[in-house]
């Protein structure tokens, strides 16, 4: 495979049932630090609607040419030209949707069981623009390696408007293990920023990346 110049990642989550019924959740925006998914942004930052409704139909389109059946996610790199590129799937909820949560009349997960008991799929409504930040364990030692893990302090993150926290249940924080999300929702995208900004300076992480320079 030949090293592409990518301007940002974009994945598409559609959810295709049995008779070829097909919605799709809004196109999300994809950071990565480490080869780890860190942040998420719905609708997409400085990337343009014709690219998103490209994306959006490239998905379709895949899913039905395989005649899936389920939640898809579809991976792509938009690359500095424009150009798209199909990335990678996963056939299963993705943690790239995991803001459907918070952000949509309809979650992925709701749609998943849609299409597996064989309910109507309803296309999904982005009620709020929304940020999700992936919590790894690496945030339990911030004081160092070494020392013992220390729960991150969730109470200023909570005081922060719109936050809404997902701790993942797991007993043991480790390094690079994913422990939970949170998701910043808010009125605009640029609010949403704004704030999910202040939760990475309290939680210590790096500030969000913007899209390179086409």
């Amino acid at each position: 495979e030949a090293l592409v110049p990518i301007r940002t990642e974009l994945s598409v989550l559609v959810a295709r049932a049995a008779d070829g019924a097909m919605v799709t959740l809004p196109v999300q925006q994809n950071q990565h630090r480490d080869g780890i998914l860190a942040v998420t942004q719905v609708p997409p930052h400085h990337v343009e609607l014709s690219t998103c409704e490209q994306v959006d139909a490239m998905a379709r389109q895949l899913a039905s040419s395989m005649g899936y059946v389920g939640v898809l996610c579809v991976e792509f790199f938009v690359l500095a030209d424009g150009l798209v590129l199909a990335n990678e799937m996963a056939p299963r909820p993705h943690n790239s949707g995991h803001p459907s949560l918070d952000a949509c009349d309809l979650s992925q997960f709701e749609l998943q069981l849609r299409t597996l008991v064989g309910w109507p799929l309803v296309q999904p409504r982005l009620h709020s623009p929304t940020v999700m930040i992936n919590l790894m364990g690496d945030l339990w030692f911030a004081r160092g390696p070494g020392v013992d893990a220390v729960e991150p302090d969730w109470p200023a993150v909570l005081a922060l408007p719109g936050v809404h926290l997902h701790l993942y249940g797991k007993a043991e924080p480790r390094p690079a293990r994913k422990m939970g999300h949170l998701t910043v929702t808010a009125p605009s995208a640029d609010a949403a920023r704004d704030v999910a900004t202040r939760a990475l300076a309290l939680l210590g992480l790096p500030p969000i990346a913007d899209p390179v320079s086409a």
